[in-house]
């Protein structure tokens, strides 16, 4: 089957490779996982311990966040999202999962669906293939076609598209708004514009939520939530981790000895 093969083909990859994906896949190392570098542990067999049960429903609830995802926001998407689409899946291990808020992420040809923040979908992002060249290709293809004069900068009509995406995936606009200061910018090389916005909500020098977007298209490139108390949406259910035998307080991660 299809969905076995792809939850199984998420391999040991080491607890220095666990906590590299963990940088990757959320953009900081969570802080419970860097603190635990530096502390005994359990063995690495034990921290990434889990059950077919428990892998099946933590890949159901990322599938299924991923639709409601993709519908609401109108992707271009084959919906529904379904085993056939999905080209790639990576599982946390439940005992880190539960520890770091960060339950995995779903990719298909076009987006990346990840549960990162709180147990609930927390970030969005539009596929651009492995490596940076296809990201650099992306964006000068996109400034190659769109060079525009700066008279036509609208930075209302991003923030418009921006706090709209951000509503239908339950986001609390009021909350962001009380705590963060709404930030706009476009790309202006020179003296020209690429229609492309990044709207940004920002406390001191920290991002809570951020979107990009291009403008002309009203399309969506990458939508982040950074704390999951501005996220409505339902988390996955703690009821979950009791498919794997986790202790309430997840231990510190210790480094394999070098043989």
């Amino acid at each position: 089957m299809r969905r076995r093969k792809l939850i199984e083909a998420i391999g040991v990859i080491g607890a220095v490779g666990l906590l590299g994906a963990f940088a990757l896949l959320h953009g900081v190392m969570p802080s419970a996982v860097a603190q635990a570098k530096s502390q005994e542990a359990v063995s690495y067999e034990k921290l990434t311990e889990t059950t077919p049960a428990y892998r099946d429903a933590a890949y159901k609830f990322l599938l299924s966040e991923a639709n409601e995802a993709a519908r609401r926001l109108q992707l271009d998407e084959t919906i529904p999202i379904t085993d056939t689409n999905v080209v790639e899946v990576y599982l946390s291990p439940p005992r880190l999962a539960k520890s770091t808020g960060a339950i995995g992420n779903l990719k298909t040809r076009k987006y990346i669906y990840c549960v990162a923040r709180g147990h609930k979908l927390s970030y969005v992002l539009k596929n651009f293939g492995d490596g940076p060249a296809n990201t650099t290709r992306d964006y000068d293809e996109l400034q190659s076609a769109y060079t525009w004069p700066l008279t036509k900068l609208d930075t209302n009509r991003a923030t418009e598209l921006a706090r709209k995406w951000l509503d239908v995936v339950s986001v609390d606009l009021a909350l962001l708004d009380r705590n963060g200061v709404l930030e706009v910018r476009a790309w202006t090389p020179g003296k020209s514009l690429v229609p492309l916005y990044w709207v940004v909500w920002r406390q001191g020098e920290t991002n809570l939520a951020s979107v990009e977007l291009f403008e002309p298209t009203a399309s969506l490139r990458q939508l982040r939530v950074e704390d999951a108390k501005f996220l409505r949406r339902e988390s996955f259910p703690r009821t979950n981790f009791s498919l794997v035998d986790i202790e309430s307080s997840t231990p510190p991660i210790r480094q394999p000895r070098e043989k």
